[in-house]
């Protein structure tokens, strides 16, 4: 392209990674600076970069980590967050961040859990999902509720996985998503950032039940459990399929909850 390229975001196509200028290509939050530099005077200044300052900074982190892992189809349904973004940097990180953090426990990894198809891991799903809504306010209690859940769904993973491997069965290869745990690693990371310091509790709970919530939806044992019953069938379709459904899940899951920020 042409250093004095004009871009439009009808025609614009996001890619994953960081650029040097706007004709190099864009990630969606480079594509937010660009836009919001053309079209707010506010923002002329703006620089390229994917860290725009007028973006908030928990949107910002989601949305990089959203474009740069999924496939190229799921990445151009990020465009309508482009011009939505700009002018979200209004005070309202904190209670952004919280809500990235209930959703990762209570609907993102359940998702994961359910993809094993086994009991014990759906009871663990549920227990997840019964939790109150986790917020400053809440975040002790409801996380300290988690953590039975989130260990045994981790002691379950991976004694299927054992029991896989005992059996001789060859583990089938599942086509994941790559951004299958980068949800719950990214929430870890944002709630690092909150001010915390006043209740050391609520800090070790918040970091214990994420820490335990990442270590488990990246975990190989998962992959091996969720491959049990297709190893056995041998069906490299059957795993394509629960691939290809799960992406889907999670996907729709990160548009609800930006949703929810966006509109907090």
């Amino acid at each position: 392209m042409s250093e004095n390229c004009e871009l439009e975001i009808e025609v614009l196509v996001l890619y994953a990674g960081a650029h040097q200028t706007p004709c190099d290509g864009q990630c969606v939050m480079e594509a937010a600076a660009y836009f919001g530099a053309r079209k707010f005077p506010e923002y002329a200044n703006e620089p390229f970069s994917d860290r725009p300052s007028f973006a908030c900074r928990t949107l910002s982190a989601f949305l990089r980590a959203w474009n740069d892992n999924v496939d190229d189809d799921a990445r151009q349904t990020l465009k309508p967050y482009i011009m939505r973004v700009i002018g979200t940097n209004d005070g309202k990180t904190e209670t952004r961040t919280w809500i990235l953090v209930d959703w990762a426990i209570r609907e993102q990894l359940p998702l994961v859990l359910d993809a094993l198809k086994d009991p014990k891991a759906t009871m663990c799903a549920a227990g997840l999902r019964g939790l109150n809504p986790i917020s400053r306010d809440t975040a002790k209690a409801e996380l300290e509720r988690s953590l039975p859940f989130l260990n045994d769904a981790l002691a379950r993973a991976r004694a299927l996985a054992r029991d896989l491997a005992l059996a001789g069965e060859g583990a089938v290869d599942l086509a994941l998503a790559p951004g299958r745990a980068v949800d719950l690693a990214l929430a870890r990371d944002l709630a690092r950032d909150l001010d915390l310091a006043g209740d050391l509790d609520l800090a070790r709970a918040l970091a214990g039940a994420l820490a335990r919530a990442r270590a488990l939806a990246g975990d190989r044992a998962v992959d091996l459990a969720r491959a049990r019953a297709l190893a056995r069938a041998g069906d490299r379709a059957l795993d394509l399929d629960l691939a290809l459904a799960l992406d889907g899940q999670l996907n729709d899951s990160r548009h609800r909850v930006m949703e929810r920020m966006l509109n907090a």
